[in-house]
């Protein structure tokens, strides 16, 4: 993989989890996680690790365990966002290179 597409996938995830606030409800961002997840699930582009976050973060929430079930939500935001990526191309929007290129 170039370094221009890792790049531009390392800065589609940091947009994505800053829109993600810090100071948000444990619950909200869970159901931020869950959105996430079933877009990625209704674009085919779910990561089985995605799914696999998503239901940590349940088990944490529901076992009280608030700050593992944030950083289980951030997981699944973020590979959700990267599974989206990937299906669109693996380059996201910034980058206009094909595989030819290389």
């Amino acid at each position: 993989m170039p370094l221009r597409t890792v790049v531009v996938f390392t800065a589609a995830v940091a947009l994505a989890i800053a829109d993600v606030q810090a100071s948000e409800a444990p619950e909200d961002l869970l159901g931020q996680a869950e959105m996430a997840v079933a877009e990625a699930r209704s674009k085919q582009a779910l990561w089985l690790e995605s799914a696999r976050a998503l239901a940590a973060a349940r088990a944490a929430l529901a076992r009280g365990d608030t700050d593992e079930s944030v950083r289980y939500s951030r997981r699944a935001i973020e590979l959700s966002e990267l599974g989206m990526l990937q299906r669109e191309g693996g380059t996201g929007p910034a980058a206009s290179h094909t595989r030819r290129d290389r």
